[in-house]
């Protein structure tokens, strides 16, 4: 259930994030250099996707964390703290 809550806005935050950095880098280049030719560099792009896959490894291990946490709790406790 904590998974199923986390992964979906981390996979969108992060797609997101990708296709912005893309963007802004994009109208940086273009405003100060007056040349995107080095946003389209392999390492450039790779970077971006190194990126992207932190943010979903980020969002994951937030899911996992407290999903963990839940599983060790005993449910009658977890029940009579509510």
């Amino acid at each position: 259930m904590f998974l199923n809550e986390a992964i979906p806005p981390g996979l969108s935050g992060s797609m997101v994030g990708g296709l912005l950095s893309f963007v802004g880098g994009f109208a940086v280049l273009q405003l100060v250099l007056q040349s995107t030719e080095f946003l389209f560099v392999p390492s450039t792009l790779v970077n971006i996707l190194y990126g992207v896959a932190f943010g979903m490894v980020t969002s994951l291990l937030s899911g996992i964390y407290p999903a963990w946490k839940a599983s060790n709790l005993n449910p009658i406790e977890a029940l009579h703290h509510e």
